[in-house]
């Protein structure tokens, strides 16, 4: 509480590393999930069906860590090993938003993913490159979205 979340899962990934131990990092708001993010990437999510509008603070927002921080601070911490090893790194919060026909928390939660995904890349470029890396991108089940009232995406 009161610490920047990516300050404090870097000290955390740093400690799991020269211990040799493994790293858990237990992040997430009230709801038991990151801050969504919405579709023009701030922390302001719209109301859906059913599910009630999320509010922030900026305690929530600085405390909190992105799913890009915590993909980096597990592959740096299975990297230090020196073993072959796997990891799976999934964008839960797409799901929540396409369950609750939310679109600005989907679209956030698509660009979430998104630089989750470029960070991944990165990293495996800095560290080795493709030659003994796969990874592979998917969904973990198909979605589809309901507009029941598509007038209120227009703008006003």
């Amino acid at each position: 509480s009161g610490r920047k979340g990516p300050e404090v899962l870097e000290e955390a990934k740093a400690k799991a590393i020269a211990e040799e131990k493994r790293l858990f990092g237990f992040f997430g708001v009230k709801g038991g999930h990151l801050p969504f993010q919405t579709a023009n990437g701030d922390f302001n999510p719209v109301g859906s069906r059913p599910s009630k509008v999320e509010k922030y603070t900026e305690a929530d927002i600085t405390e909190n860590v992105t799913l890009s921080d915590m993909s980096l601070a597990a592959l740096d911490t299975l990297e230090a090993k020196g073993k072959p090893w796997w990891l799976m790194i999934e964008a839960g919060d797409v799901d929540w938003a396409n369950h609750s026909n939310n679109i600005d928390n989907s679209i956030g939660a698509v660009l979430s993913g998104d630089q989750a995904f470029h960070s991944v890349t990165k990293w495996i470029e800095e560290h080795g490159g493709w030659d003994d890396t796969c990874l592979i991108l998917t969904a973990d089940h198909g979605h589809y979205l309901v507009l029941e009232d598509p007038e209120v995406l227009t703008v006003k």
